[in-house]
């Protein structure tokens, strides 16, 4: 006999007497497929190699050894199983089941009786993977054994009886360690109860009392989970979590603490009841920021959960709420946020790092579908925080940008107006209320196509507005701006319409102030009135000004916005840098007037017009500006310079100015005027500033003379900035004539016409070059300097405090160089009441006291004179000399040849006429 089915294959043979029924029988089979038997969820080839049929028809006595392969039960993969299986007497008996699955074993024993329909079963497991017994298709990786010993009852009808006990060890659940622990399981037909305990000394879950009850479906038990660790949680429950936001998954993976959660379970499987709720979140972190701790005690029952509280504390807000949420039903819940530290925004997004400051909500309440809630709240920046508000941007806090709010009256709901905004907002001392009124769809969505509206009023005192102490400890607020010396309002009222993906602001602001008074002098602007104009994405700009001294400013601008959904993007100030921009700002006979240190001081008229045109972030500006009445009053000390960084802002100039009348450069020894023009070219980071300015007359006072400065002289002061790195230079290139008393070895002291010649660099160390030739020629360049400086007065004080003749030295150096040089303020007030270009007082050993004078009639004309005031020697009369003077000159700068023309009188001749010619050599 050959039977065959599929893989299935038997063979052997059968013999049976009809007379007394007695069965003879041997066969085997191989491959015979369980499923062909059991359905699709049971997988095994068997092979029963020595299968024997014997007793009678109706007493038949069956007897084989089995084994197993391929084995798939309900999901659960099993290496190997053998057993001897018999029947007899209407009892099928399994015995010697050694089953190999997940590295372990399991033995046992199965029997059935047929004529009663009862059974029984017992196995023992030892060391059997879990792995294997977890179906595949719940997406977690489990590894682990288990252990125990089990026995179980049952008849046609089913499970009877059954009990059973054992323990788990080094389970694992998505590659995080859970530890090991005990089960236990008993079963009476209708309820199965038991226990577990999973875990070990640092945290532990535990189940007991646990029920159920297979008529009713109804749960029982109770839960005990001990400081489980929350990133341990979160790496097992990850996989079945749909988290796509990267920010979101990257803060649970940060997230750690210790979870603690008790509660009475009731209820069905499907809907359990939960009584003597509480969870703890303690020592939460994010990373290495402390996070605080987090508790709340609940309740649930038929959907409807009661919050009894909810705090979190020593974190990132003070929080504290109760009420109660029905799953499918209301929600209606209160409490309060305080003190929410923006710091923590950083923690979900690094963007919103810039963020700083904290946040009250000092009542909230959320009432109304659970789905859909109706949201109050009020809130208000913490005035605890460090600078008094909230701040962003990535630089330091002085320079960061801060700001208040107090938003009195919040509203969330669902519908064309759930989201509604009321209150006040203050920026740097600016003052705004506030009405915003959008769509709004929950969780948090504003949908496209419905109406926006929003506006912002504007109304504050500029004194209010300018004074520092509004933010005391903000230290970049501009100073130069005086409230005390100010007076005017800032108004305006802007609206925000549209939808949400085309958003337009409209309005106006106006500044109008009477006084804006300069905050170090008394420069001061009045009638100053600038007015913006918004339009969409076009805006408009006006300004007037006057000043106190006379003159006024005009301006016009007006540029095209980015939209206004792109400027509130947190990444699009370069698109709003890039917006075209186009103007002119005109200034008529504008005059200025400021301090410069202690005792400096810059006047000048201004007039012309600048046009600008480009992007606001790097505009155009070119124009023609002229300067009137500039007098520029050097200040005795000057303070130290400082590096400035190169701002971003970076407009491109293209500026001609020039002198419309003489330009009064005054200083402790100088006073030129002087006309001229120059440039300014470039941008902060390749700027080249540069001018040349012509000497119309001038005196540089030296310790013991006055230089009167040649008409044709030049000044060109550079400066130029490439890359951060700057260059400033003041070439001179002048002329200037002065006197000085000399004796010369065996003649009396005479006085010399002396005339210098000036080039280089001012600002550099040995950067001048100075040519010195005495008319008549006689004098070398080395007397000269040592007759302007004094230089043998000085040398023959130090020789006479070595020959102990130290008083008459130190006479000769008071009179000869401190006498004159403290009474230069008083003479120099003389010259200028006669019209002067110099009046001195010569002191020295020879002639005494020598008044001197001069007076440059033309451009080589000159009248000068002296005459002295104390008689030293009784036998000679007093000198005087009074002289015209015409001069020629010819050759070269370096190689200057001189002719002079003399007419005048001294002490002995009425009259004198000279020719004098001198050259250099």
């Amino acid at each position: 006999m050959r039977v065959v089915k599929g893989a299935s294959v038997g063979q052997g043979r059968l013999s049976m007497f009809f007379k007394s029924g007695k069965l003879d029988g041997q066969f085997q089979a191989t491959g015979v497929q369980l499923s062909d038997f059991l359905g699709e969820d049971y997988l095994a080839s068997i092979d029963l190699p020595d299968a024997r049929l014997a007793g009678t028809l109706s007493q038949p006595v069956f007897t084989t050894s089995a084994s197993a392969k391929d084995i798939l039960l309900l999901g659960s993969q099993l290496d190997s199983a053998n057993a001897l299986v018999t029947l007899k007497n209407n009892i099928v008996q399994v015995d010697g089941i050694d089953i190999v699955a997940g590295g372990g074993g399991v033995e046992g024993f199965f029997s059935y009786d047929l004529t009663k329909k009862k059974g029984q079963a017992n196995f023992t497991a030892d060391k059997v993977g879990i792995a294997d017994f977890v179906p595949k298709d719940l997406g977690t990786n489990v590894s682990g054994s288990f252990s125990g010993e089990a026995g179980i009852s049952f008849d046609q009808e089913g499970f009877k009886l059954g009990s059973g006990e054992g323990k788990i060890a080094k389970v694992t659940v998505n590659e995080t360690l859970i530890g090991d622990g005990d089960w236990k399981i008993r079963a009476d037909g209708r309820t199965i109860s038991g226990d577990a305990y999973l875990g070990g000394l640092g945290s532990s879950i535990d189940l007991t009392g646990m029920s159920y009850d297979l008529e009713s479906k109804l749960i029982k038990g109770n839960v005990w989970v001990r400081h489980l660790e929350i990133n341990d949680l979160s790496k097992i429950i990850k996989p079945y979590l749909n988290v796509s936001n990267p920010n979101l998954r990257s803060l649970m993976d940060r997230t750690n603490g210790q979870l603690g959660l008790s509660a009475d379970l009731g209820g069905t499987f499907a809907s359990p009841d939960i009584a003597n709720g509480g969870l703890t979140l303690e020592a939460l972190k994010v990373g290495e920021e402390k996070a605080g701790d987090l508790k709340a005690s609940f309740a649930r029952s038929n959907k409807s959960w009661t919050i009894d509280s909810l705090a979190w504390t020593g974190g990132p807000v003070a929080l504290n709420a109760k009420g109660t949420v029905e799953e499918s039903g209301a929600i209606d819940l209160e409490g309060s946020a305080n003190g929410f530290d923006l710091r923590y925004l950083a923690l979900y997004d690094v963007d919103l790092a810039n963020w700083s400051g904290k946040v009250d909500v000092s009542l909230f309440t959320v009432q109304g579908l659970t789905k859909s809630p109706t949201i109050h709240a009020s809130a208000a920046s913490s005035t605890q925080t460090e600078l008094g508000g909230i701040s962003w941007g990535s630089a330091a806090p002085e320079m960061a940008k801060v700001f208040n709010f107090d938003l009195s009256n919040i509203l969330i709901s669902d519908g064309n107006e759930g989201l509604s905004v009321d209150g006040n907002i203050n920026f740097r001392g600016y003052t705004a209320s506030v009405a915003f009124k959008a769509p709004f769809a929950f969780p948090a969505t504003i949908p496209t196509g419905s109406p926006i509206e929003g506006t912002l009023r504007l109304q504050q005192n500029i004194a209010t507005l300018l004074d520092p102490r509004i933010e005391p400890n903000l230290g970049s607020r501009p100073t130069l701006f005086d409230p005390a010396k100010s007076s005017g309002m800032l108004t305006g009222l802007l609206r925000v319409s549209g939808t949400r993906d085309d958003l337009g602001i409209s309005g106006d602001v106006e500044l109008n102030a009477k006084k804006l008074g300069i905050r170090s002098g008394s420069q001061s602007f009045s009638d100053v009135f600038l007015k913006g104009s918004f339009l969409h994405d076009k805006v408009d700009l006006k300004f007037d000004a006057k000043s106190d001294f006379g003159g006024s400013l005009h301006g016009v601008a007006n540029s095209d916005l980015p939209p206004l959904e792109q400027l509130l993007n947190a990444d699009s100030f370069d698109e709003f840098l890039d917006s075209v921009v186009s103007g002119r700002l005109s200034a008529d006979a504008f005059a200025l007037k400021m301090k410069i240190g202690k005792d400096g001081q810059i006047a000048v008229t201004l007039g012309g017009e600048l046009a600008f045109a480009g992007t606001i972030g790097k505009p155009s500006i070119k124009g023609n500006v002229d300067l009137g009445n500039t007098f520029l009053q050097m200040p005795s000390t000057l303070a130290d310079s400082q590096d400035t960084a190169i701002p971003a802002y970076s407009p491109e100039f293209d500026i001609t100015l020039r002198t419309l009348n003489l330009a009064r450069f005054k200083s402790s020894s100088a006073d030129i005027d002087m006309l001229g023009q120059g440039t300014i070219a470039g941008t902060f980071n390749d700027l080249d500033i540069n001018a040349l300015l012509k000497v119309q007359k001038g005196l540089l006072r030296l310790p013991t003379a006055r230089v009167t400065l040649e008409q044709g002289g030049s000044i060109r002061p550079t400066f130029s900035l490439k890359d951060g790195v700057s260059n400033a230079r003041l070439d001179v290139e002048i002329e200037g004539k002065t006197q000085v008393v000399a004796a010369r070895f065996g003649q009396s002291a005479q006085r010399y016409g002396v005339t210098l010649d000036v080039k280089g660099d001012l600002l550099q160390d040995s950067g001048l070059v100075m040519v010195a030739t005495s008319d008549p020629p006689e004098l070398t360049q080395e007397e000269i300097f040592a007759l302007l400086g004094q230089v043998q007065l000085i040398q023959g004080l130090a020789g006479g405090l070595q020959s102990g003749n130290a008083e008459s030295q130190f006479r000769e150096a008071f009179l000869g160089i401190a006498v004159p040089y403290l009474l230069d303020p008083f003479t120099s007030q003389i010259a200028n009441a006669f019209k002067l270009d110099y009046l001195t007082l010569d002191i020295n050993a020879l002639d005494g006291a020598t008044i001197s004078f001069g007076k440059a009639l033309g451009r080589n004309l000159m009248l000068s004179g002296s005459r002295q005031v104390s008689k030293i020697n009784s036998a000679y009369p007093l000198k005087y000399d009074l002289r015209l003077s015409y001069r020629l000159r010819f050759g070269s700068r370096n190689d200057r040849q001189r002719l002079n023309f003399i007419l005048g009188t001294d002490e002995f001749r009425p009259w004198k006429i000279g020719v004098e010619y001198g050259f250099r050599f």
